[in-house]
């Protein structure tokens, strides 16, 4: 053997002994068991410590498209990235978690599924100081309709009015209309934001094939922006794309006009408003009958259904952020360990937005161990002692008790401590 190649062997065999272990140990010890989620499901998840890689499987049939979406919670930009990769049930390699490309929002679209089974993700999360995230699965059919858990992915029809937010600069959001052949569409976007500084947009569109019909990058993002299409050649599910850029979050207006092909006209407000309050999943089912408020006194609290709460551990000591919109259904659970006898220290406030929220901690067994609403305050802090050893949810939600009349997205942060 020449010494040139016995050097390369011996460089091969060096690097297998110092990297490939650490990179197994890596994946290998920081790795969670699978999460199964469901189409239009979302779920908040926490990376304490780095490269911590979560995985969640999806059960998806090759009838449907899949948008995944996971977006940091943190407000520091440099507390937490995240990456995603997508596998299909046959091993094949949708969309690679290790390409570098890590950042605070990770989008993976996967059109026309190949084979029916089980879609692993995977996210990775790079943080020195730990954060939370929330990933969404959202399920396209070939009929346009979309089952989402984020009001960042929606179906439209011709005719269709829409309200919506958007929360953070570049964000993108997703609309999905079936036309048919001979169509002409026209999208109309305005900013409702009073000052122009507070939202400019763009959009783009995409025919069936995958064709680009207009750029959303083609930077000349504006207050109104407008795409208007001569006869369409093909029918199918017509992808459009928005993104905004704000300072703050703030809304927008999304109107579509069709002229169909027999040449009716659909004017948007023909078909009515979409109402993004009303979750395609895991929606709180509200009670069948309500007390009458008579007017004296106050409200009170309507049932709140922890059914399908995504439930996190919360470290002690560890602040931990999260958000509630004024129109999704969210309850965001902590968990909470502990013995009989503990004492446990929660501090709660309100980090941005109006919303009313609130606070209740229970037990395994369904039992309240405390309650309270955050109505105009922005700071709450409490002490309590668990009754019994066991599992405990400190659950925040939003409260229908006396909204704004301008309801915003509202951040929060929860501590607790236990036996301070």
């Amino acid at each position: 053997m020449s010494q040139n190649r016995l050097l390369n062997v011996l460089v091969a065999i060096v690097f297998i002994i110092l990297f490939i272990p650490q990179w197994v140990w890596v994946y290998t010890t920081n790795a969670q068991a699978p999460i199964e989620l469901k189409c239009g499901e979302s779920m908040e998840s926490v990376f304490t410590s780095n490269l911590q890689i979560h995985k969640y499987t999806v059960n998806a049939t090759n009838d449907i498209s899949l948008i995944l979406i996971a977006k940091v919670n943190v407000s520091n930009y440099e507390k937490l990235t995240i990456d995603m990769g997508l596998w299909a049930p046959n091993g094949h390699q949708i969309d690679s978690l290790w390409d570098g490309d890590r950042d605070i929002s990770k989008t993976i679209t996967a059109y026309e599924l190949s084979v029916n089974g089980e879609y692993n993700i995977s996210i990775q999360g790079f943080t020195d100081t730990g954060g939370s995230y929330v990933i969404t699965v959202n399920c396209l059919h070939k009929d346009g309709t979309v089952l989402s858990g984020t009001n960042l992915v929606n179906n439209i029809q011709c005719g269709s009015v829409m309200n919506n937010t958007v929360f953070m600069t570049g964000e993108i959001h997703y609309y999905y209309v079936f036309l048919k052949q001979g169509d002409k569409v026209k999208f109309q976007v305005t900013s409702l934001a009073e000052n122009y500084e507070d939202l400019t947009l763009d959009i783009g569109l995409w025919a069936p094939n995958g064709f680009q019909i207009d750029s959303l990058w083609d930077g000349d993002r504006d207050q109104t922006k407008m795409i208007e299409t001569l006869s369409l050649s093909s029918s199918g599910v017509y992808a459009l794309l928005l993104q905004g850029w704000t300072s703050t979050s703030s809304d927008y207006q999304l109107m579509v006009t069709c002229t169909l092909a027999d040449g009716t006209v659909v004017n948007p407000g023909d078909n009515p408003p979409i109402d993004l309050t009303q979750s395609n999943a895991n929606s709180v089912t509200p009670p069948e009958t309500q007390a009458i408020f008579s007017g004296n006194g106050f409200p009170g609290l309507a049932p709140v259904n922890f059914a399908n709460v995504a439930k996190i551990p919360i470290p002690m000591g560890i602040p931990m952020t999260g958000a509630i919109t004024p129109t999704g259904d969210e309850i965001i659970g902590y968990v909470i360990n502990g013995n009989e006898g503990d004492i446990v220290k929660l501090d709660f406030s309100r980090l941005s937005g109006n919303l009313n929220l609130g606070l209740v901690v229970l037990s395994s067994q369904n039992d309240i161990i405390f309650q309270a609403s955050m109505v105009t305050g922005n700071t709450l802090n409490t002490q309590f002692t668990l009754p019994s050893t066991g599992e405990y949810t400190a659950g925040v939600f939003r409260l229908d008790l006396l909204p704004p009349s301008t309801p915003e997205a509202t951040a929060f942060q929860l501590t607790a401590v236990l036996n301070p």
